[in-house]
């Protein structure tokens, strides 16, 4: 498989590496460098050369924050990374509850020795000059990791309020009902951050998104919980699929029809 790999300096300090196959399928990884330590998000889908294009950009220590456990952001990159003794951090709900596509799945466990690490709500990752919080939001998979640097107003958001589309039909994806009441808890948190930049697991170049975007993704989302729109039936490996496009989501916010509540 020929998979391209493209780097983004979005901010001092911030870079946006996205991988990019033959088919145009893309996703994206961030790094931050720090004065003391780097922070990788995400290692994408392929076997590739992500761990050299890392150290092509950083040569301080480096930590490892998986949003969620979907193969294309917890790829078989991330062997070579604990291979060599970096830390991959990953809430444990994710792992347990792993909803993988197709043969993806990955036989890595919860050690300290060789393999994942739990990642915990609130915890932090200083880096020095940047400091990322971790935050969960539940609702495309059980619970994504958050990664919020307040001073910069950065929010790295995996899939957990979408892309260009928003997948909410998938094994292992909550009720609406539910991810409502979280993203109700997490506007709290975010809106209060000034300036702020969601980068998405899914981006374009050196785009981001704003409150106004987290906002429409709850809107959107009442909208089909009290009955004002309705999503209409389309081809999916998930039954019962329906397809909503909103202004927010102009590829289609999917869910299924028996799991609204």
């Amino acid at each position: 498989m020929s998979v391209k790999e493209s780097v983004f300096k979005l901010e001092e300090g911030l870079f946006r590496i996205v991988e990019t196959e033959e088919s145009g399928r893309f996703v994206d990884s961030y790094l931050i460098e720090g004065k003391r330590t780097a922070l990788l998000i995400d290692t994408q889908r392929c076997e590739n050369d992500l761990r050299e294009v890392v150290r092509d950009l950083t040569d301080k220590p480096l930590e490892i924050v998986i949003t969620h456990a979907h193969p294309d952001h917890l790829g078989p990159a991330t062997e070579a990374f604990l291979r060599e003794g970096i830390p991959v951090w990953v809430f444990r709900e994710e792992i347990e509850l792993y909803a993988p596509f197709g043969d993806a799945a990955l036989p890595i466990r919860f050690d300290k020795e060789y393999g994942l690490r739990d990642l915990s709500e609130g915890q932090v990752f200083d880096l020095g000059g940047y400091e990322l919080e971790i935050r969960s939001l539940g609702g495309h998979t059980p619970r994504a990791a958050m990664l919020i640097e307040r001073k910069k107003g950065w929010l790295f958001s995996g899939d957990a309020m979408g892309n260009r589309s928003f997948y909410m039909q998938v094994d292992g994806a909550s009720s609406l009902e539910s991810f409502s009441v979280q993203m109700d808890d997490f506007l709290d948190i975010i809106k209060i951050i000034p300036d702020l930049k969601i980068y998405s697991g899914h981006g374009i170049g050196k785009e981001s998104r704003d409150l106004a975007w987290a906002e429409a993704v709850r809107e959107a989302t009442e909208l089909i919980l009290d009955g004002s729109c309705a999503g209409v039936p389309t081809e999916s490996p998930w039954p019962n699929t329906l397809r909503m496009e909103t202004p927010v989501f102009p590829d289609g916010y999917f869910y299924r029809s028996d799991n609204i509540r």
